[in-house]
């Protein structure tokens, strides 16, 4: 995501580097901590929902890697593109792990 911030750089919005810390319209002066922006501050917070995100994980792993459901099949269920549920898969199968849940045979 680091690129994103390098954008006014780029264009030539901005002459040198330091300056990205003074410009207001990229993140960059926000992370380094020269400026506040709430829309930013959002980004790295926690979801709203995430009870949801840890059921819908659980089931994207149990689907595709228990009962060999594709991806694709799974994400037009849950209304996720195919990558969220590649995601989903990984975190519900540390979260499989993580709380030992075992499958009925």
């Amino acid at each position: 995501m680091g690129y994103i911030h390098l954008n006014p750089l780029r264009a030539r919005i901005v002459v040198k580097f330091t300056d990205l810390a003074k410009y207001p319209y990229c993140g960059h002066s926000v992370l380094v901590g020269k400026l506040q922006n709430e829309f930013v501050d959002e980004i790295w917070k926690p979801g709203n929902q995430p009870l949801r995100v840890r059921a819908r994980s659980l089931t994207c792993f149990w689907a595709v890697r228990e009962l060999g459901v594709s991806g694709t099949s799974v994400g037009k269920l849950l209304g996720l593109g195919q990558p969220a549920v590649s995601r989903a898969v990984v975190r519900g199968e540390k979260i499989f792990r993580d709380m030992n849940i075992q499958l009925i045979n």
